[in-house]
């Protein structure tokens, strides 16, 4: 998938833990270790210091979140699996200084528009 092939670094470890959290609403809540998403929040804040990333906003995020998760472990319940999903959402404009995703998609209509223009002549007026 397109996240795995990003190289590491903490908008790629953000959407990972995005999408373990996405996935925990399709299995059985009470097997799920919440020591492991605290891990990858640990990592992510470890990533932002690293890359010059860091904010009194992202670090209050970061407790934020892990607070989250600690509730979660307590008391799983949807509304928390979901509220910890949209707390990890929002981390991800604090570190993305470009929407990668949109700049790939924009990128493949590019050069589906190009192949069109294969073996026409184009006149670029400047």
């Amino acid at each position: 998938s397109y996240v795995q092939s990003m190289p590491t670094c903490a908008e790629k470890t953000i959407l990972n833990l995005q999408i373990k959290i996405a996935e925990s609403y399709n299995i059985d809540r009470a097997t799920l270790d919440m020591k492991v998403y605290l891990e990858d929040v640990q990592t992510f804040e470890d990533q932002v210091i690293e890359e010059s990333l860091g904010s009194i906003r992202l670090s209050l995020s970061c407790k934020k979140l892990k607070e989250l998760l600690n509730k979660s472990q307590r008391q799983i319940r949807c509304d928390i699996v979901k509220e910890t999903f949209n707390s990890v959402s929002s981390l991800l404009p604090e570190v993305r200084s470009i929407d990668s995703n949109l700049l790939y998609h924009l990128l493949k209509e590019t050069l589906k528009a190009s192949n069109k223009l294969i073996g026409t002549h184009v006149i670029l007026i400047l």
